[in-house]
């Protein structure tokens, strides 16, 4: 038997009494680990969150050994406006879409493409889509990065273009698993709302290469989104952010290494939007900035032109429904196929 008598009297408490102490502890964290590796694992297979949902997908793709001429890089706007199968239709090279989110700004374009390289033959071409309120943006949200499938090692082979010392990699293990604790407000939900937590759940549909087709439009989501839009354009002008600006000139470094050949395209856009005069001279700045940040490399193509989109065929104002992603599609292979490198698809 163990001998209880010796910690007691260090503990300063009665045999009898610190035996029961140690149990009521041992039953509370036994009870809390129990509840977290449940909530780990309900969390795990029923992903509540669309964005960490992509994310996880995106890096899964882009972490398995892949042959891809071309691979797709940016935002939500390309995540479901981008179909590979239709980009093969047109160049018949196989591409891939590593698209994800907006908020993740460059930092996860450069991250992925990092990551592809280390798995992966290099493509011919990267694709860079963002729509153009991306660009500007100061700060990604820690929260989603941090949801990056991958080991504590490969994250030391990555960019540092936010700090990835200790604490980035401690918060990691737990946001990863301590779920009680870093998805607590998810965790309220279950525990308070749980029939209307679960019916907000929606299985996100991928096809093979990375494409999310949009199966419906929403004129009403997109008419409120483009008057947040017009606002914004009204007010500001465009100034790149740092951190943006750091990620791409990494990205251009390592299609230059590589011998891959970048475009740099927008979104497909809301045609209401595009006609906007505030909208414009914010957009020609983006335009110069790109222009100048890529001058004096002869493998970067900044794609300038718009591709617009009827509101009737929106969800947002540069997220497009299946139809005119596959237009989109097309309209960036044709961009893609007038590049000497692609003459033999012509």
């Amino acid at each position: 038997m163990f001998d209880w008598s010796n910690i007691s009297r260090y503990c300063k408490l009665p045999n009898s009494e610190f035996k029961y102490y140690f149990l009521v502890v041992s039953v509370l964290l036994s009870t809390v680990f129990s509840l977290n590796l449940l909530f780990l694992v309900v969390i795990r297979y029923n992903e509540i969150n669309d964005g960490y949902q992509v994310v996880k997908v995106k890096w899964d793709l882009a972490c398995s050994p892949q042959t891809s001429s071309i691979i797709f890089l940016g935002d939500s706007s390309g995540d479901q406006g981008i179909a590979p199968s239709v980009v093969k239709e047109e160049i018949r090279c196989s591409s891939l879409n590593l698209c994800t989110l907006g908020n993740l700004l460059l930092v996860d374009d450069l991250w992925l493409l990092e990551s592809y390289l280390e798995k992966s033959p290099s493509p011919q071409s990267v694709v860079l889509v963002h729509v153009y309120d991306v660009w500007h943006r100061k700060s990604p949200n820690i929260g989603a990065l941090r949801q990056i499938p991958i080991s504590t090692q490969a994250w030391d082979e990555l960019t540092p273009i936010v700090d990835l010392g200790w604490f980035w990699k401690t918060s990691i293990l737990i946001d990863q698993f301590i779920p009680m604790y870093s998805r607590r407000l998810t965790l309220h939900q279950f525990i308070w709302h749980p029939s209307e937590l679960m019916s907000e759940r929606n299985e996100l549909e991928f096809t093979e290469y990375g494409f999310r087709p949009c199966k419906v439009n929403s004129l009403e989501g997109t008419i409120a989104d483009r008057e947040n839009h017009l606002k914004f354009v009204s007010e500001n002008n465009f100034i790149p952010s740092m951190i943006n600006s750091l990620a791409y000139q990494k990205i251009i470094e390592h299609c230059k290494k590589h011998n891959i050949r970048l475009f740099v395209a927008s979104s497909p856009l809301d045609e209401k939007l595009a006609s906007d005069q505030f909208f414009q001279g914010y957009y020609n700045e983006l335009q110069q900035w790109l222009e100048k940040s890529s001058n004096g490399h002869p493998h970067v193509t900044v794609i300038s032109e718009l591709f617009l989109v009827p509101e009737h065929e929106l969800e947002r104002v540069d997220h497009v429904t299946v139809d005119a992603a596959h237009r989109y599609s097309r309209w960036l292979a044709e961009k893609i196929k007038s590049m000497p490198e692609y003459s033999h698809a012509q």
